[in-house]
């Protein structure tokens, strides 16, 4: 399997628990390589953050629109199976759904999930989706290509970002983005976590205020569906917490928090 992963070690007294990145639908890895990687070795966190295969450089043998999410979750447990400790699993988006199904049947140490897909599915997302941009979204659905609507400049700095981030900033981003898979789209649709999978696994439920894809009532359902007790919604935040301008004092968040589930 020929996967992209961009590892980050601190030069010395690393975490021994090393964190698994995973990105959400339309990116790779460069978006925690932007800023999150670095901050995290900083913080003395070893951190591998994955292409899922047919995303960035990493290969695929079929078609991207005919991936499925348990092929992401495969790219995640063969990642996995490297370490010697579990990992900590921290998703964004799509990445947050393809963490909660890999941690379902594997072993992780702790869960971090970031405007993340609902463990029931993304019907309701689809649905605001759908109201917001109709048109746009009716083609990319008639044409099955989802991506077609994520990645538009205008919807992408509509969903993804403050209206205050800067301009050049978004456009930077939404010219990395890429294809994604319509098929992963409808397992998120049909396919619900089942609640009973995350038993005494430590769980940090994040979003954003101003995010229009998962909303805060979608976050605080998450973590209710989960057990999960404790939830953080960030103000001034959209859909990508990793790229906006605020984005350290969300990786701190994250950090203090794993730091004190080890103590």
């Amino acid at each position: 399997m020929r996967l992209e992963v961009f590892i980050n070690k601190p030069e010395q007294d690393a975490n021994d628990t090393p964190i698994i990145f995973i990105h959400g639908a339309c990116h790779s890895a460069w978006c925690w390589a932007e800023h999150f990687q670095n901050y995290f070795a900083d913080k003395k966190f070893e951190s591998h953050a994955i292409s899922l295969s047919g995303h960035g450089n990493s290969y695929s043998c079929k078609n991207i629109k005919l991936k499925r999410i348990s092929d992401y979750v495969n790219d995640v447990r063969y990642i996995a199976s490297k370490f010697d400790k579990p990992p900590i699993l921290i998703g964004h988006s799509m990445g947050g759904y393809i963490a909660q199904k890999y941690a379902k049947d594997h072993k992780a140490s702790a869960l971090v999930l970031m405007n993340s897909v609902a463990p029931i599915g993304f019907y309701k997302t689809l649905l605001k989706l759908a109201r917001r941009h109709p048109l746009k979204f009716l083609k990319s659905t008639l044409t099955f290509n989802i991506s077609s609507y994520l990645t538009n400049p205008r919807i992408f700095r509509d969903l993804y970002f403050t209206k205050d981030t800067p301009k050049h900033i978004v456009n930077k981003y939404n010219h990395l983005l890429q294809d994604e898979s319509y098929m992963a789209f409808l397992d998120m649709l049909f396919t619900r976590v089942p609640k009973s999978s995350f038993e005494d696994l430590p769980i940090l439920v994040i979003g954003g205020e101003n995010d229009k894809i998962t909303s805060q009532n979608d976050i605080k359902q998450t973590a209710k569906y989960l057990n999960a007790k404790d939830v953080k919604v960030f103000a001034n935040m959209a859909h990508d917490m990793m790229l906006e301008s605020e984005w350290q004092s969300v990786a701190d968040f994250i950090i203090a928090w794993l730091n004190g589930i080890k103590s």
